[in-house]
């Protein structure tokens, strides 16, 4: 059955094994280049460590001491959201006012070894004081303990600087102003590199290596994750940071305490002066109409409208503290600074707390975003939502108090009523009296407001309180140094498995003896390995016990399957020259004499002749001499030294080599040596080059069919199938030079080698 030739095909695992064995030292070639790869990225990557701090944000205490009820009283406990918390935490504000506490602006850099690495300012050889100079780099080249070079380059600015000074002295250029202090020796044979870095854009690019998260769902307590190439830094910088953190809430809290003694201040200047005049009043009217005390009923009256004037007055307190609080809110003042403990409304304290949640989570995302971000835009919504919601409050709050102001007045209509049935200078003292006594409640508590106000701000702590703080890491979380080179090795293993096999699929030459049979259904009847050319080209002759004489031996064994009749003349030929015709057809040639048959090799190829170098003969005389009639056959066979072998050269080269096979002499000097060999072995031209041996193909009883490993071609071999399909009979396949690693040739083993070129 036919086989179609296939340019593509599943190979199987044996087929894919025989393709990495055959690849090795590729494989092996990618392997080793991952490995160097990882190697060298593992030194030449910056080392990263990390580290983390816990802090617990606005914690609930189980028990609530006195200072806490004050606090919580006066709405200074400003607990604030954990979202908030994370983005204040991880703002650009807050770690720029870290940068002020923790250098990261100015670096110091050491390159040795081709290596640049960052320096820890306080193991730094030297110190740099600069004036001017921003994101610059400056290069310093010690040159010996008194002097060094400064080098600075930068194309935007168009400075080429390239100077020499000395050490603690101040150098001054237009474009920057330092001095270089040296603190210890430098290695001379390194580089140093200093950098001053804008604190703003440092906040920036610290910002992407810091990171806070809860620890849990339900637990408040956040996590702070920060990483960076130098241990003792990371750990500073983290534990600054929550240290300004805790600050920030007590100067918060503190601000919140004093704008409220700011208004009760206020207030009590209000009634301070109404007290004084009320008491003045009631002094002089005692004075003047000399009346000491009340009745006992107008006493009784009076305590009643005292009563209700403490009340009605506290009501007014009330309503001034809302219409304060309306004010700041529609006034976009600073609401972060009303305390919500002003009101004694649960729901309104919670409302202005959230309010200030909002505000601070608003203010730290405009650090990050413009007002047009989505996130800024969602707040800004949830804002203005809750400021309704304040207001509505605020207006439920005042409905009530004018409701219990109103019933309070109608009551207190009714004692002053009883008033008037007193004697006029008895009314007019109670009055008096009334006045004085409800002013002199109303400022004892306002009093009493401000000292417990002062007592709380006096006692202000954050509520939040650092669990674990942040601790020098000891080894550096990336690169992992394992893990890359076992990625590196796992990836030039795959890309060199990957290139084998993309290379083997996409090769055009000949490799192995499978190669062939993909493509034709045309027998092989053998394979000849590889063997050293400067040894001998006659392996079968010189080396009979050879694995190449082996492998001759098996294709003379296999021919006989080829030609079923009597083998006696055989045609050896391939699609183009140096596919070794010769190499083969001699050393079949000398199996076939070493086998007791009388054998003549005949050199057809006029245009290349090669044979007589191989047996080392003169090409004076020879085919062409016969097929135009000069010689006899006879008179061109030349004996060789090897018992039963003759050969008979190509000869003079002809004008018309092609006409010369194809003639009826050629088929006459064929049927003459058919009479005198029992083997006869043409070396004939590549057929894909001439058609010389096509004639030849016809009158043979086997057709040998080269191809050479690794230099023919795949389609090469549809030529032979052009062959077959013309209807030339006993075709077969000898595929020669074949290497070690492909295998699958006839014999006992490898190891000869070698090829002679045609």
């Amino acid at each position: 059955m036919s086989r179609e030739i296939q340019n593509t095909e599943e190979i199987d695992l044996r087929e894919l094994f025989s393709i990495l064995r055959n690849n090795k030292l590729l494989i092996f070639l990618f392997l080793f280049l991952g490995v160097l790869f990882s190697a060298i990225f593992v030194y030449f990557a910056t080392p990263q460590y990390k580290t983390n701090a816990t802090i617990e944000v606005t914690p609930a205490p189980k028990q609530l001491n006195a200072q806490d009820l004050i606090s919580q009283a006066l709405g200074m406990d400003n607990s604030a959201s954990l979202e908030t918390e994370q983005y204040i935490i991880t703002s650009r504000s807050m770690i720029a006012k870290t940068l002020d506490k923790v250098n990261f602006t100015k670096r110091y850099y050491i390159t040795k070894n081709l290596k640049t690495t960052e320096i820890y300012y306080k193991n730094s050889p030297f110190k740099v004081e600069i004036k001017k100079g921003k994101n610059l780099v400056f290069k310093i080249v010690p040159l010996n303990d008194v002097t060094f070079v400064l080098k600075v380059k930068n194309d935007k600015l168009n400075i080429d600087f390239n100077n020499e000074y000395k050490f603690n002295e101040w150098i001054k250029t237009p474009y920057f102003e330092l001095k270089v202090i040296k603190l210890k020796p430098l290695d001379d044979s390194a580089t140093y590199k200093f950098v001053w870095l804008d604190k703003i854009e440092t906040a920036k690019n610290l910002q992407k290596k810091l990171s806070a998260s809860p620890v849990s769902k339900n637990a408040d307590i956040l996590n702070i994750i920060f990483s960076d190439n130098i241990p003792q830094r990371a750990a500073n910088f983290v534990n600054e940071l929550i240290n300004i953190y805790i600050q920030q809430s007590v100067k918060l809290k503190t601000a919140q305490a004093n704008q409220t003694l700011k208004f009760i201040d206020n207030q009590l200047k209000i009634i301070s002066k109404k007290l004084a005049e009320s008491e003045l009043a009631l002094e002089n009217f005692k004075k003047k109409n000399k009346v000491v005390d009340l009745t006992i009923e107008a006493q009784g009256i009076i305590q009643k409208l005292n009563d209700l004037d403490t009340k009605i007055n506290e009501l007014i307190l009330k309503e001034n503290t809302i219409d304060f609080i309306e004010k700041q809110i529609q006034g976009n003042n600073d609401i972060k600074l009303i305390s919500s403990g002003l009101v004694d409304d649960p729901i309104l304290s919670d409302l202005i707390t959230q309010l200030q949640q909002l505000i601070l989570k608003k203010e730290t995302l405009l650090i990050e975003y413009t007002p047009k971000h989505p996130d800024v835009i969602k707040v800004n919504d949830q804002i203005r939502s809750l400021v309704e919601m304040i207001k509505n409050r605020i207006n439920s709050i005042r409905v009530s108090i004018q409701n219990q102001m109103q019933t309070l007045l109608k009551i207190k209509k009714e004692y002053t009523k009883m008033l008037e049935n007193l004697p006029q200078n008895e009314r007019k003292l109670a009055d008096l009296l009334r006045t004085y006594q409800v002013n002199e409640k109303i400022y004892s508590y306002l009093l009493e407001k401000r000292a417990a106000t002062a007592i709380a701000k006096a006692s202000i702590v954050s509520n939040n309180r650092v669990i674990d703080p942040a601790l020098v890491p000891q080894k550096p979380y990336k690169p992992k140094k394992v893990l890359i080179l076992v990625i590196g090795f796992i990836l030039g293993l795959i890309l060199g498995i990957v290139v084998a096999l993309v290379k083997e699929f996409l090769s055009t030459k000949i490799k192995s003896k499978e190669d062939v049979e993909k493509l034709t259904d045309v027998p092989i009847v053998g394979t000849v390995p590889h063997f050293k050319k400067k040894d001998t080209v006659l392996k079968t002759l010189n080396a009979p016990k050879s694995a190449v004489a082996e492998a001759f031996r098996a294709i003379r064994t296999n021919l006989k399957f080829i030609s079923p009749e009597k083998l006696q003349v055989i045609v050896v030929t391939s699609t183009i020259s140096g596919e070794g015709k010769t190499t083969v057809a001699s050393n079949l040639a000398g199996i076939y004499s070493l086998s007791g048959k009388k054998t003549l090799l005949v050199n057809l190829d006029m245009r290349k002749p090669t044979l007589h170098k191989v047996f080392n003969v003169d090409n004076n005389i020879g085919i062409s001499s016969v097929l135009v009639n000069e010689k006899t056959v006879d008179e061109v066979i030349k004996k060789t030294k090897y018992s039963n072998l003759d050969i008979i050269t190509s000869g003079p080269i002809p004008p018309n080599p092609g006409e010369l096979i194809q003639s009826r002499k050629m088929d006459e000097v064929i049927e003459e040596l058919r009479g005198k060999y029992d083997i006869v072995i043409f070396d004939t031209p590549p057929v894909g080059l001439v058609v010389d041996a096509m004639h030849l193909l016809e009158k043979s009883d086997a057709n040998i069919y080269l191809f050479r490993a690794e230099y023919s071609k795949k389609d090469f071999v549809k030529t032979l199938n052009d062959l077959k399909q013309k209807g030339f009979k006993h075709l077969s396949i000898v595929i020669n030079d074949i290497s070690k690693k492909h295998g699958n040739y006839y014999g006992y083993g490898y190891g000869y080698g070698g090829y002679v070129e045609e």
